[in-house]
């Protein structure tokens, strides 16, 4: 995890395996409720996924979420400390590899058994019209239509909220907004989103010829 954070995602992606192969070596490791190794190593495989996810290494972040899918650690968020199901990461991952038909089929069926924050579906939505639709002001229009407050949406998705909120405001030379939300998205993590608030507030900055700030 502190490799990752300094962003050495090799190393960090090396001590995860190695973690891994340590606790799946242990009898029980991923029985449910269980001790602390069924803990462990559901983070280890939710922080593989992550560092995956940061290097742009889609299939094998989707693997990882296979992983803590297939061994059921979303229904025990409350005892494993992590997010309640890892839908809205797979749905990120599954855009970001244009995989916009299985995206959409995940969405539908959360939308209808209601494992999802309505707010969280609409701001998907709006990022699927994108994918579908590369009308940038209509996409724009969505995500603001469900943006009032961040704080209205799931832990994991406000900030890449914001950060995708900064990227359309950009194509619609929205400047001004376009700083505001990706000033928002660097104050967490903004793993959801494909768009990395620091390095937009860069470019954004550097086409204003504001050489220092950027």
């Amino acid at each position: 995890l502190k490799y990752s954070k300094e962003g050495l995602y090799p190393k960090a992606v090396h001590q995860l395996r190695q973690a891994r192969m340590i606790i799946e070596k242990q009898k029980g490791y991923n029985a449910l409720p269980g001790g602390n190794e069924p803990q462990w190593h559901a983070c280890i495989i939710y922080s593989l996924a992550l560092t995956y996810h940061a290097m742009d290494r889609i299939a094998e972040e989707l693997a990882m979420i296979d992983v803590f899918d297939g061994n059921a650690y979303g229904s025990h968020a409350d005892k494993l400390n992590f997010p309640s199901d890892s839908t809205l990461r797979r749905i990120n991952a599954l855009l970001v590899s244009g995989r916009v038909d299985e995206a959409e089929q995940i969405l539908e069926s959360n939308r209808r058994n209601g494992s999802i924050l309505k707010q969280d579906i609409d701001a998907i939505s709006a990022i699927l019209l994108f994918a579908r639709q590369p009308d940038g002001m209509a996409t724009y229009k969505a995500l603001s239509g469900s943006y009032a407050d961040e704080t209205r949406f799931s832990d994991q998705f406000a900030e890449g909220m914001l950060a995708e909120l900064g990227f359309h405001a950009m194509r619609q030379n929205q400047y001004g907004h376009a700083i505001f939300f990706h000033k928002g998205a660097t104050l967490g993590n903004i793993g959801f989103s494909a768009f990395h608030a620091y390095n937009e507030l860069a470019a954004i900055h550097t086409l204003a010829g504001n050489w220092n700030l950027a």
